[in-house]
């Protein structure tokens, strides 16, 4: 068991956790025990896992693409101004 706080870039858990853990990845195994709050950019938990805790999940932003009309029709360009002014 580990008995802590735990802060990496990536974080594997297995088998039994009392403590906070702060990762931009925390992968969560199967038959784990965690007992205590996460937080992370991307999280993973395979079945089986007893989590009493809070969890803080904030996906890194990515910029949208432009959405596509579903009509078939272009995606407009926003207007230029003319040149020589």
């Amino acid at each position: 068991m580990i008995k802590g706080n735990i802060s990496a870039q990536t974080v594997v858990v297995r088998g039994k956790i009392n403590g906070n853990i702060v990762a931009d990845k925390i992968d969560i195994k199967a038959n784990t025990e965690l007992y205590g709050d996460i937080s992370a950019s991307k999280l993973a938990m395979e079945d089986g896992v007893i989590f009493a805790g809070k969890a803080d999940i904030k996906p890194k932003k990515v910029a949208p693409a432009p959405s596509r009309p579903t009509d078939g029709s272009k995606i407009s360009e926003p207007a230029r101004k003319p040149e020589g002014r």
